[in-house]
């Protein structure tokens, strides 16, 4: 993240044979300040997202495949404002954000099937 902005950056990337090199920078799709990236390895490749700042909702800003690094549009979410998220991963290896809601409840906030389509997540707490 940019100290002063807020935003994404890819500082360094490195290629399948292993090697490091200088990063593209700020990433594509970039426009919300966020508090903290929120990455995982999803249908097609990397994705990286963030916590906004202002409003505690995810934003999702790029993913890169073999093609380079892709803006992303909106996905569906479970839209609630959380202080913390985190990336997950399903009996079936897909991509799951789950965050701490500010509330105090666990949610699903957005999940990405095989096929690279996100769906809105739910609310996880057990109601006891």
């Amino acid at each position: 993240m940019g100290a002063s902005d807020g935003l994404l950056y890819a500082a360094d990337t490195q290629n399948s044979s292993g090697a490091w090199a200088a990063g593209i920078g700020k990433l594509p799709g970039n426009n919300v300040p966020v508090s903290s990236a929120v990455v995982g390895s999803g249908s097609g490749g990397l994705q990286v997202g963030g916590l906004g700042l202002s409003d505690g909702l995810l934003h999702m800003v790029a993913w890169q495949n073999s093609s380079g690094w892709h803006a992303f549009g909106s996905i569906p979410t479970y839209n609630v404002a959380c202080s913390q998220m985190i990336p997950s991963y399903d009996s079936h290896g897909l991509l799951n954000i789950i965050g701490l809601a500010t509330n105090s409840h666990i949610v699903l906030v957005t999940w990405q099937n095989a096929s690279g389509t996100w769906t809105a997540g739910t609310d996880l707490t057990p109601n006891f």
